[in-house]
């Protein structure tokens, strides 16, 4: 019980597997995923679908709208840390390594063999 808690414990920890990154307006390119925050304090996280030289297109609550470069205060670009998940993914693999040692192997070849 106490590898499963420690188990379960890592995997919230490294659950966030994804970060921003502070970009300029110039720098945003389309079909990448976006958190922008407007003048007026509205924020957004979608995916460009166009860069244009005065506005982008965006993908808003299923309606692609034409937002004025001028009107952006700060881009955050959305980036997967590698590390992370390779990480993540270790972590579940050494756990579930120790949880099948644990077993009782007669128990389980007898439960998928039907005798």
């Amino acid at each position: 019980m106490r590898n499963i808690s420690i188990l379960v414990a890592l995997l919230l920890i490294l659950q966030s597997c994804q970060t921003y990154k502070t970009v300029g307006v110039q720098d945003i390119k389309e079909g990448k995923k976006y958190r922008i925050t407007l003048h007026n304090g509205q924020l957004f996280e979608t995916k460009c679908r166009g860069v244009a030289d005065e506005s982008i297109e965006l993908r808003i609550n299923g309606n692609l709208k034409d937002l004025p470069k001028s009107d952006i205060d700060n881009v955050k670009q959305r980036k997967t840390s590698p590390l992370v998940v390779i990480g993540g993914v270790a972590v579940a693999a050494v756990g579930v390594f120790a949880l099948l040692n644990k077993t009782d192997k007669e128990s389980i070849l007898e439960k998928t063999s039907g005798n």
